[in-house]
């Protein structure tokens, strides 16, 4: 989603007060590179998981409160969903100079260095910590953007996507009845490059590609994705970094690669407790489809922690549902919650605003 004019409007709240740090930071930039990786607290596997947080597009030169909030909810784990950081300019150089200077601005964040030493961090990307708006497999950088993504999140050596393509990972915590499965894709590194086509005026709109190798995960991701869902677990958590479901609208979404989408539907369809979790729209909403032969699919979108839209185009998407949409969106800065009652066999999904009060919710019974 292009994000410059929303990014606009919002920066210039409180880039003043941020000048001097990003002087001290491109100067530490340019005279060593500096690069501060943020670890987060670890978890072991056989740790019963109930309380997630999660959200999507933070701008860490805006100033917020969104991570004190967050640690306030108190949850194990967070799951960052792409757009982690926005870079204050975006380019094909490879050096990354200003997704580094991105990612040294969110370390330098007192109040997230303070929830991630309390809470297990679990990240994917999408465009703008990828590198460039609406990339894909074709962007320059992705090597080196993969590399940095790798070093800032301080990726093990052990860890399988240091010894393969992409970032996309898996972990499943708890025991047998009380399993959680978290899968988070790579939206990014494999896509094939989207298809626009310009309008009268002169605009370019997304089109779907129904080419049969058009693709958002790419063959490796896809046999690994198969043989994850094999694995026993209670409650599935699917994490993709654009929306699946709907297909309104113009703008990046599963929809533009109707194959690959079908094939996703074709593999969860049978497999009962999973729920799919998006972020890019700077909206949070709840969308909800029905399989064939399984329980109905949830999807919650959770966007924006920083960075909402605003003004006219607010105005205009505001009173509107798209396809599939349960309720109309919030968009507000929020994040959003999973809580799972393992004795009751519930899961409580909530949209939160930027101040922890509960905007929408949905609680869904534990298929057994």
């Amino acid at each position: 989603m292009d994000c410059n004019k929303i990014s606009m409007i919002n920066m210039e709240k409180s880039i003043i007060s941020k000048l001097i740090i990003m002087c001290l930071l491109s100067c530490f930039m340019l005279a060593g590179n500096i690069i501060t990786e943020m670890p987060s607290t670890k978890i072991e596997k056989d740790a019963i998981i109930s309380r997630i947080a999660l959200g999507s597009c933070f701008a860490p030169q805006i100033e917020s409160d969104i991570w004190t909030e967050i640690a306030n909810y108190n949850p194990e784990i967070f799951l960052y969903l792409g757009d982690n950081v926005y870079q204050s300019d975006e380019s094909e150089d490879v050096s990354l100079p200003y997704l580094k200077e991105a990612y040294q601005m969110l370390a330098a964040d007192k109040t997230f260095e303070v929830f991630r030493h309390n809470t297990s961090i679990l990240p994917t990307w999408d465009d703008h910590d990828y590198g460039m708006n609406d990339a894909g497999a074709s962007y320059p950088a992705k090597y080196h953007s993969e590399k940095l993504f790798e070093q800032v999140w301080a990726i093990a050596d052990d860890d399988p996507r240091k010894s393969r393509d992409g970032v996309y990972f898996s972990r499943t915590f708890g025991i047998p009845g009380q399993q959680l499965q978290i899968i988070m894709l790579d939206t990014r590194f494999f896509r094939t490059d989207i298809q626009k086509y310009s309008t009268d005026q002169g605009k370019k709109k997304y089109q779907p590609d129904l080419s049969s190798d058009a693709t958002i995960l790419g063959h490796a991701q896809w046999l690994w994705l198969a043989n994850k869902l094999k694995e026993p677990a209670d409650v599935r958590l699917i994490i993709s970094s654009v929306q699946i479901l709907t297909g309104d609208g113009d703008h990046e979404g599963w929809y533009l690669f109707p194959k690959d989408r079908d094939r996703l539907f074709a593999l969860i369809n049978k497999i009962n407790g999973v729920f799919l979790i998006s972020g890019d729209r700077h909206f949070s909403a709840f969308y909800q489809t029905i399989q064939e032969s399984a329980d109905p699919l949830l999807e919650l979108t959770s966007s924006s922690l920083n960075l909402p839209i605003t003004g006219s185009t607010r105005i205009k998407m505001e009173p509107t549902k798209s396809e599939y949409q349960l309720e109309r969106a919030v968009f507000d800065e929020n994040f959003s919650t999973i809580n799972i009652d393992w004795t009751q066999k519930q899961i409580t999904f909530a949209i939160r605003s930027k101040d922890n009060k509960i905007m929408q919710e949905h609680v869904i019974e534990i298929p057994l």
